[in-house]
């Protein structure tokens, strides 16, 4: 039998004594993202980043209602887009961010003062906009106090910001222009904007003054009510839900844990690979408004039948992964545990349009919490074949996807490492002193 020392186990039980004490602190301060900030100390914007007419194509009535025909007519044309949508952008686990779809270069500015807190360069290659020397796709976060923080994505920066920015130690002033959104290809010119309170992206409203509010809601309504008509947005409010995950269920996020594409898909990012992350949104957590149309046949409404929707990763493709994209979901048998739902698949990829996919699925819950989760899928071309069971080549293993790991959840992960090792450490030098002294009086 092992004997564990004394001091050694004051040491092991004094730390998970005090763990918790630390573990609180990491609880996020905004689980739903929007609520409880509504009411927090958060730093108001009075100034959008963008000309809300420009982007609107007021000054062009022609584009602006192109546009908003598209969205009538199913096939896009969001100017701004919903934020926290899963169906909305190739962001399937949810877009944290609102995106400014700007199709040209309008003008981005710090819509506030503060200090440069992260600065990335993604592609670097020069170039001249409206006479203005600039680098494209670069990430811009800034520090306004308070523990709140703005970010630009895929900002197309100016050259001479670049070099007050490189080295992470500049001041900005409300204002002051920072560049222009990138340019993919000639109809799609964007950017990407964030609102980060302690780390955690919120839903920008929240943080806009009154007026700024009410010019916003104006401008969105007109996509809003041209989306109606539309009938195939399941997510399409100004802030949508970003957690969609339903307790004991198979509804929510998912991300790759085990399966035949563990040798090509990064553990340490497996939402980058197209069978890497899958995403089930249930119907009552979309919006009736603008989510009644029948996708593969839009002169039909849809029925009790759709019970949700369904895409899997816009990522990079895995060898022997046929992508499945958007499809409307059936459950054919089974419960919340396990079970087959039918996706018919609305997209032209790997599967084809208007094609039956069968998913078999099994749920353990192997905890109180929604990260314990463990969901095996498959998928198959017939119902026969998927009623047959699951296969060891075909198989995947996902665990819930909660989120990304913060600056400052990290900041305390190392706390209580650190904390931990430092409990451990003396526990150990307290035997070891012991032990000389035991046997310095032996002798």
């Amino acid at each position: 039998m092992v004997r564990i020392k004394k001091p050694f186990l004051c040491g092991i039980i004094i730390f998970f004594m005090i763990s918790p004490l630390f573990v609180s602190i990491s609880v996020r301060a905004c689980d739903d993202c929007v609520g409880e900030v509504e009411n927090g100390p958060y730093v108001e914007l009075d100034t959008f980043p963008v000309d809300l007419d420009l982007l609107f194509w007021e000054d062009q009535p022609s584009v602006k209602a192109e546009n908003l025909e598209k969205l009538e007519n199913g096939t896009g044309g969001w100017m701004l887009t919903p934020w926290g949508g899963h169906f909305i952008s190739n962001h399937v686990e949810g877009a944290d961010k609102w995106y400014f779809y700007c199709g040209r270069p309008l003008e981005i500015i710090a819509p506030i003062g503060g200090e440069v807190k992260d600065y990335e360069v993604s592609d670097g290659t020069h170039t001249n906009i409206l006479g203005h020397d600039v680098i494209i796709d670069t990430k811009l976060v800034i520090d306004i106090g308070d523990k709140c923080t703005i970010q630009f994505s895929h900002l197309t920066i100016l050259a001479s910001v670049h070099e007050q920015v490189k080295d992470k130690r500049h001041t900005f002033s409300k204002g002051d222009l920072l560049g222009f959104p990138t340019e993919w290809d000639e109809d799609l010119v964007t950017i990407d904007f964030h609102y980060q309170y302690k780390d955690e992206n919120i839903c920008p409203y929240v943080a806009l003054s009154p007026e700024l509010q009410t010019n916003v809601s104006e401008k969105f309504d007109l996509q809003y009510e041209s989306a109606k008509l539309g009938g195939v947005y399941p997510e399409s409010k100004l802030c949508n839900d970003y957690d969609i995950s339903i307790k004991e269920s198979i509804w929510g996020v998912w991300k790759y844990d085990s399966g035949p594409y563990d040798s090509s898909i990064s553990r340490t990012n497996p939402l980058g690979f197209q069978p890497g992350v899958f995403t089930l949104l249930n119907r009552n957590l979309t919006n009736p408004d603008t989510f009644w149309r029948d996708l593969v046949t839009p002169s039909k409404n849809l029925t009790e039948d759709t019970i949700g929707m369904f895409t899997d990763g816009n990522g990079d493709q895995v060898s022997g992964y046929d992508k499945i994209g958007y499809a409307m979901v059936e459950n054919v048998e089974g419960d919340h545990l396990q079970g087959i739902l039918r996706l018919t698949t609305v997209h032209h990829d790997a599967w084809g349009f208007n094609t039956s996919v069968y998913m078999r699925y099994s749920l353990d819950l192997n905890g109180d919490k929604l990260k314990d989760d463990e969901l095996r899928v498959e998928y198959f071309n017939s119902l026969s074949e998927a009623q047959s069971g699951f296969t060891p080549e075909g198989e995947i293993y996902y665990k819930r996807f909660t989120g990304f790991l913060t600056w400052a959840d990290l900041q305390i992960y190392i706390i209580i490492g650190s904390i931990g090792l430092g409990v451990i450490l003396i526990g150990t030098v307290i035997l070891v002193v012991l032990r000389i002294r035991k046997k310095h009086k032996s002798k």
